[in-house]
């Protein structure tokens, strides 16, 4: 694995390498990762990262950061929800796949009535 992960409510950011660089994310700035057989894909507003994981790993590492998991490949973060239509979740220009096996759970952690 190639992420270092920082648990603090003081630093909420974690170090993924990138090629030959290590790059500091920032965990508000993360708007979904999407699971990619072997892989997953940390998807930021700039840019997005691949990395050898699972996204098991990620949902148990982020369960504090506030986000859902939506379907078998995908977490959101809350905060970038930007509505629900058609069984899709949109995240900045982007639709995901809201699983009907996870949609109790969404509506519930948004509080929807």
């Amino acid at each position: 694995m190639y992420t270092s992960f920082i648990q603090s409510p003081a630093r909420n950011f974690l170090f993924i390498k990138d090629s030959y660089t290590v790059r500091k994310v920032v965990i508000a700035d993360i708007l979904y990762i999407e699971a990619m057989g072997d892989y997953v894909k940390i998807v930021t507003a700039c840019k997005s990262f691949t990395l050898h994981s699972t996204l098991k790993y990620w949902e148990d590492r982020l369960a504090e950061f506030d986000f859902v998991k939506v379907h078998r490949s995908y977490l959101v973060q809350v905060s970038k929800i930007e509505h629900i239509q058609d069984g899709c979740i949109g995240v900045a220009n982007t639709s995901i796949p809201l699983a009907e096996s996870y949609k109790q759970s969404v509506f519930s952690v948004l509080n929807v009535v």
